[in-house]
């Protein structure tokens, strides 16, 4: 199943900030996403995004561990960073119990088909 992955970044400070890092971790895979993100010069009170799509195989697993780390420089040089981390839960669809298997052909009459005189 196709998802996109929308990671919004907001500089909720009062100085502005310079993302400097954004790195996503799922299962075993660590990516770096920072050449994602839409802009990475944050005024104070400024959001920015990063987007990523990605296929999900909803028959394999049950559920899908995303978490985040977003690291930012502020003109002071005292980095800020925050992690997050969001789970997909995967609810499989219920079916129905499998139907009865056929009936077997029917049997042969218990008697002979009575003969002409």
């Amino acid at each position: 199943v196709p998802i996109t992955y929308t990671y919004t970044i907001e500089n909720i400070g009062t100085n502005p900030m310079d993302v400097t890092e954004l790195v996503r971790v799922r299962g075993i895979s660590t990516e770096d996403l920072i050449g994602l993100v839409d802009d990475t010069s944050l005024d104070a009170g400024e959001e920015t995004f990063a987007q990523e799509t990605e296929e999900l195989d909803v028959c394999a697993k049950d559920s899908f561990l995303t978490t985040v780390r977003v690291e930012a420089d502020p003109p002071s040089g005292i980095p800020c960073f925050d992690d997050e981390s969001y789970e997909i839960k995967i609810n499989p669809l219920s079916t129905s119990p499998p139907t009865e298997p056929p009936t077997e052909p029917p049997t042969e009459p218990p008697t002979e088909p009575p003969t002409e005189p």
